[in-house]
């Protein structure tokens, strides 16, 4: 029995020693024929129950639990590996990422260094141009000032608003020129188009809304709300003055000229009283 269950215990015999087990135990030994089939029915239920055989069994049966656990483990190993050679190809992507990256930054930061150069030696040129570009400005002022009265308080308040924002620093020297430039754009299109609009205007017993026809940046006539026609007189010394017109013919040539830019019809003859006064400019 001893040499039986030492056999068993090697791990190597574990199957060899259960099969004999259990063939000595099922199979009768020489010289027992007629005592082995005389044996009852309960000791052939209770030969399982012996040691040896439950002992086998279980070696069995734990034999293939580790067998079972050793394939699972092997396909966790597997998947692990697996698993591992993703990461590391990851990793292998995420720092040639990284490295792209740096090299992506440190253009950019060479690149920001050299927009901040060039931006601040523009800045530095275009300050000299401030004084050259408000110069001009005064003299488109000028110009304006001592031109047909027609909205001169708005078109003299732009003006000023670029020279103020000039001389605080808010407005470099490029953006005031463009600025100065449209303006006079907007006068070269104020000499050049012919319009009827509405205008109050300074006349004997105090100021009137009248109905104001500007022939480019040359005349100025208007009609009263109470039917009278006038003109704009322009002064030797450049000044203008609104002029009620007494003479019929006259009147009427202006009346007829308002009543034509209020129907829309911009040609024909129309003969008008000159708004200079003397001599013409």
């Amino acid at each position: 029995m001893r040499s039986r269950r030492a056999a068993i215990s090697h791990p190597r015999a574990s199957y060899a020693a259960a099969a004999l087990l259990v063939a000595a135990t099922l199979c009768p030994r020489p010289g027992q024929g007629a005592a082995a089939d005389a044996v009852p029915a309960a000791a052939a239920v209770e030969s399982p129950a012996d040691p040896t055989t439950v002992l086998a069994r279980r070696l069995a049966t734990l034999r293939g639990r580790v067998d079972e656990l050793q394939n699972k483990l092997g396909a966790e190993r597997e998947e692990l590996r697996a698993r591992q050679r993703s990461a590391a190809s990851q990793r292998l992507d995420l720092e040639a990422n990284l490295r792209r990256e740096k090299q992506r930054q440190t253009e950019a930061e060479r690149m920001l260094a050299e927009k901040k150069a060039a931006l601040a030696d523009a800045a530095a040129k275009t300050a000299a141009l401030v004084p050259a570009v408000r110069a001009a400005l005064a003299t488109v002022r000028s110009a304006v000032a001592a031109g047909l009265p027609f909205r001169q308080q708005e078109r003299l308040a732009a003006l000023d608003a670029i020279d103020a924002r000039l001389a605080d620093g808010t407005l470099g020297a490029g953006a005031g020129l463009a600025r100065l430039w449209a303006a006079v754009e907007d006068e070269l299109r104020l000499g050049r188009s012919n319009e009827l609009q509405r205008q109050p205007l300074a006349l004997p017993g105090g100021e009137r809304l009248c109905d104001v026809v500007r022939l480019g940046g040359v005349a100025l006539y208007f009609r009263t709300p109470d039917g009278q026609a006038g003109l704009l007189r322009r002064g030797a010394d450049g000044s203008h003055t609104p002029v009620l017109l007494r003479d019929p013919v006259e009147v009427q040539a202006v009346l007829d000229l308002v009543d034509a830019f209020e129907r829309r019809v911009r040609t024909g003859l129309h003969r008008l009283p000159t708004p200079f006064e003397g001599k013409l400019p």
